[in-house]
């Protein structure tokens, strides 16, 4: 009988868990994405920090998390919440983008 159970360990001291501290945590990278040129055409300026730039929408001004910052989250955006500027070219984009930096001026 002996042979199947397993043995517990004994107790650990306070001084044994001071010279072994548990291992730390896994942090997780936070990756902060870059604005690039190319998501005008779905739709999306950018705004706030250069470092941590936020994408905004220039059809409804919504700012997203810089997480979002990713063609596919962009455009599914642009899909579902604005399908009738599915068709719209680029130049379109770029209107809408500095009639807002004009009023965001004023």
């Amino acid at each position: 009988m002996e042979r199947f159970l397993v043995p517990r360990k004994p107790p650990t001291t306070r001084a044994e868990t001071a010279d072994n501290p548990p291992p730390k945590e896994k942090r997780k990278k936070t990756v902060s994405r870059q604005y690039h040129e190319s998501y005008l055409s779905y739709g999306f300026s950018w705004t706030g920090d250069v470092n941590h730039p936020q994408p905004e929408c220039v059809v409804c001004r919504e700012k997203l998390a810089n997480a979002n910052m990713v063609p596919s989250k962009l455009k599914r955006h642009l899909e579902t919440k604005h399908p009738f500027h599915v068709q719209r070219n680029l130049a379109y984009f770029k209107r809408a983008r500095d009639l807002n930096q004009r009023q965001q001026d004023r």
